[in-house]
């Protein structure tokens, strides 16, 4: 998210139109590819030096809202996040490696 740092606007594709239509899935076909526009939804970016930061909490209000939507987007829960690219940079939101359905059966 490092490389993030600095732009005032951040687009996310979020959907493509496609012959006057919004389509909500990668087209199949290059002849529809090269017909698409992608639609997009964009956010204020942020200015602050982020390479420190340890827990999702600590990222700016603009990069946590940027993340958060990416994965309501994808529908999926952000495993990690990286704010440089030594190893100690990498955030740990959930434990990949984690059997889920062990972990519920502790709770």
């Amino acid at each position: 998210m490092d490389v993030l740092t600095g732009l005032k606007t951040l687009k996310i594709a979020k959907a493509y139109e496609l012959d006057g239509e919004t389509i909500y899935h990668y087209p199949a076909s290059l002849k529809e590819i090269n017909r698409c526009k992608p639609v997009y939804e964009e956010f204020p970016g942020w200015d602050e030096d982020i390479t420190g930061v340890r827990n999702f909490e600590d990222l700016p209000v603009n990069a946590q809202n940027y993340v958060n939507r990416l994965a309501e987007l994808v529908g999926v829960d952000i495993a990690t996040f990286s704010v440089g690219p030594d190893r100690t940079q990498t955030n740990v939101l959930i434990d990949a490696w984690q059997d889920t359905d062990a972990k519920e059966a502790t709770h």
